[in-house]
């Protein structure tokens, strides 16, 4: 049908917990709306075609404070992308997972399969922290933009992370609050991350990542940013394989990009370059005074 298979709104009080398994299909997936409490996925949650009725299949929001875990996601949306060039707007209807305005929330994703969203795989705004895959069982992700990380720290392990090829110009709106405004996106990719009003940590690790942008990696000066980027085979198309710039668009901004590790990485850019770093500094702990030296291997370049 079409309405949700899960309504949370303004709920504070007691854990919920679902042993059983959770399958929906041309309606509007899961909804957390200021869900302050536990939430303990443990079966498989299966939403088919989400995208035909409201679009994202877990949506995550409005000061969701709470602990989410989710053992087996399974999500296909098959909504059409927005049209091109133009912005993307937040709330896109070919949305898999989005998180928003939610900084102190939780959110894990065990075995998290994204098989089809146009616009974004799974997009953080504001959006707490994020945890995906683990050990056993790889994670997939694909999207226009697979994975977009705005004011929002996560971890990726185990993930096959597959953005899309299209090169045509394109902004994703800001969120709420944003001082910069509409972030322009150029193409399609793998891993997309802004940082802007939210102190971020963002480890991706075991991973693959591609699209016509690989990962890209972009703050603006008025928040710390910190990335790990470790064991990852990384491609793009058309931009760099790996592109991260602290743009230091505020004057009296002091938030500054490390790089914590770069160890062992492949990395392939058929057109662009391989990895660009600008305004970065590279220090393994960012929080000593002292520059410590930061892990990195081998990584190919091809």
């Amino acid at each position: 049908g079409s309405g949700r298979a899960n309504d949370i709104r303004n709920h504070t009080n007691g854990s919920v917990i679902f042993n059983g398994a959770i399958t929906a299909s041309n309606g509007m997936g899961l909804g957390f709306d200021n869900a302050d409490s536990i939430y303990q996925f443990n079966a498989p949650v299966v939403l088919n075609d989400t995208g035909t009725a409201s679009g994202i299949g877990i949506d995550i929001t409005n000061g969701s404070a709470g602990t989410f875990t989710f053992a087996e996601v399974a999500i296909t949306n098959t909504a059409p992308a927005t049209a091109r060039p133009g912005t993307l707007p937040i709330g896109s209807a070919a949305t898999g997972i989005d998180i928003s305005d939610s900084p102190n929330g939780t959110f894990t994703f065990s075995d998290l399969d994204i098989t089809s969203a146009a616009d974004f795989g799974i997009i953080g705004r504001n959006g707490g922290t994020v945890h995906i895959g683990d050990a056993a069982d790889p994670s997939e992700i694909a999207g226009g933009t697979a994975l977009m990380l705005f004011d929002t720290s996560a971890t990726v392990t185990n993930a096959r992370i597959t953005g899309g090829t299209d090169t045509t110009d394109f902004d994703i709106a800001a969120p709420a609050g944003s001082v910069e405004g509409d972030f322009p996106a150029i193409s399609e990719g793998g891993v997309l991350i802004v940082t802007e009003l939210q102190d971020t940590r963002v480890s991706i690790q075991d991973s693959t990542i591609s699209g016509a942008a690989g990962l890209v990696d972009i703050s603006t000066g008025d928040s710390n940013h910190e990335l790990a980027l470790d064991r990852t085979s990384i491609s793009s198309t058309d931009l760099e394989a790996v592109y991260v710039e602290n743009l230091l668009l505020d004057p009296a901004g002091t938030g500054e990009t490390f790089i914590t590790s770069l160890d062992s990485n492949t990395v392939t850019a058929s057109d662009g370059g391989g990895m660009y770093f600008v305004d970065t500094v590279f220090d393994s702990d960012p929080t000593t005074v002292a520059t410590e030296t930061v892990t990195g291997g081998a990584t190919p370049i091809g």
